[in-house]
């Protein structure tokens, strides 16, 4: 049994056994023992590869620098190195010097040259063909003149004129009481065979620009150059919205693969034919003829968006600028999109927005009345660094909303057109409210 508690005391027949703890110093002596010369064999081996790299390193340099000295102790001071000047004759005609270096540099041009012409005719090269002007036949290069139909007349002249993309004949009428465009595609002259040689299979597209909502198409005259179509399209267009519209009419060729090839395009703003918000009386046009052009002359009109009214007035003694977006007509917006309309009108100061402001939404119009009004104090010294941004936003039926389109009114280090012009009528005119329609990009 244990003898006083001491758990390293036995007791064996009477006699007291006593077992020595573990000696914790003989384990850290004997792991010591084992790790440090472990380490001190690592760190031997790697100064010892070092050594061995540095070694190679030094080898290969000195092989390097050996070619250099011999080039250096080529030249000695005993041995003089002779250097030759250029020397420069000058005739005795007057003709410019010419320097030994020149001539040098002649000859060997004219050597090599000879040595390239020997090589190319034992090649077996064909020799190069010498231009001599005097063999052209200038009548080859003559321009020809545009081709003149006595058939057809323009509304200026007696006959029209037509280009090697040819033109294209069409009629108007508008009718006032049914507020309908009724559009005539007489034919095309001279369209340019791009298919097959001599001949074309036309086809007229018709639609109105902005919008773009309704498209029509001719039936396909094929195997002519001078299609005759004579049909008429109706297109339903209000007279409040006939101001800024334009007429497009693209002639394209039709092939049995249902390939569209564009011959040209004819872009025709109404206000040309006096159509506008104005009329009082029906209009009737006669046959108008006009050049294919190949790419859209008014393509910028496609990409108005709609326009807004703006007010601005500027008042002086208060140092006050009252803006107003009165509204907005033509809105490019989807049916979708007509849920919300609103307009947003945002102030800058040193391309700082400062002051923002929203109107209430107007639902389910194209020409949506927005009376908004933004009062900003502005002192005399700051016109020159401040602007009006105005800008059109919808929102959709799942609450989405996006901007249809922004005009910026403000100095020339702002915006120019319009928005320059503007903003110089109000300075011009203070005291006074000046209004202006801005077009939305």
């Amino acid at each position: 049994m244990a003898a006083g508690g001491c758990p390293n005391c036995t007791v064996t027949s009477g006699d007291v056994t006593v077992q020595a703890a573990p000696n914790a110093n003989s384990d850290a002596q004997v792991a010591l023992l084992v790790i440090l010369p472990t380490v001190a064999v690592s760190a031997g081996c790697c100064l010892l590869v070092a050594l061995l790299l540095w070694l190679r390193h030094r080898q290969r340099r000195d092989k390097e620098r050996q070619p250099l000295k011999q080039q250096i102790t080529a030249v000695r001071p005993d041995h003089p190195v002779a250097f030759v000047l250029p020397t420069v004759t000058i005739s005795e005609t007057g003709s410019e010097p010419v320097s030994d270096l020149s001539a040098l540099s002649h000859s060997s041009s004219s050597s090599s040259l000879a040595t390239f012409q020997s090589n190319r005719s034992w090649t077996g090269a064909r020799p190069r063909p010498v231009f001599n002007p005097d063999t052209i036949s200038a009548e080859l290069y003559e321009y020809a003149s545009p081709v003149t139909s006595p058939d057809t007349t323009s509304e200026s002249e007696g006959g029209a004129r037509f280009s090697s993309g040819g033109s294209l004949g069409f009629c108007l009428r508008y009718d006032v009481t049914r507020q309908h465009l009724t559009v005539r595609v007489v034919g095309a002259r001279h369209l340019p065979a791009k298919i097959r040689k001599g001949s074309a299979d036309a086809y007229v597209k018709v639609c109105v620009l902005p919008e773009k909502k309704q498209k029509y198409t001719t039936r396909v005259v094929r195997n002519t150059q001078d299609p005759t179509f004579n049909e008429e399209f109706v297109f339903a267009l209000r007279r409040a919205h006939l101001d800024h519209k334009a007429l497009r009419l693209t002639v394209c060729d039709y092939d049995k693969f249902s390939r569209r090839l564009v011959l040209g395009h004819v872009v025709f703003p109404l206000s040309r034919a006096n159509i506008s918000s104005r009329l009082t009386a029906d209009v009737v046009t006669g046959e108008t003829w006009l050049q294919l052009e190949e790419r859209l002359p008014e393509q910028e009109m496609d990409h108005n968006k709609g326009q807004v009214e703006v007010s601005l007035c500027y008042v002086p003694d208060a140092e006050m600028i009252y803006a107003e977006a009165l509204r907005a007509r033509d809105l490019r917006v989807p049916e979708r999109d007509l849920v919300s309309l609103f307009v947003k009108l945002s102030w800058y100061e040193r391309k700082r927005l400062t002051r923002t402001k929203k109107s209430r939404p107007c639902r389910h119009t194209r020409d949506p009345e927005l009376n908004e009004r933004l009062t900003v104090p502005v002192q005399r010294s700051f016109l020159s660094d401040v602007c009006l941004v105005v800008a059109v936003c919808a929102r959709s039926k799942l609450g989405v909303r996006h901007t249809i389109g922004r005009s910026c009114i403000g100095p020339i280090s702002y915006t120019t057109g319009t928005g320059l012009q503007h903003w110089n009528n109000m300075l011009h005119s203070t005291g006074k409210a000046v209004k202006m329609w801005h077009d939305l990009s």
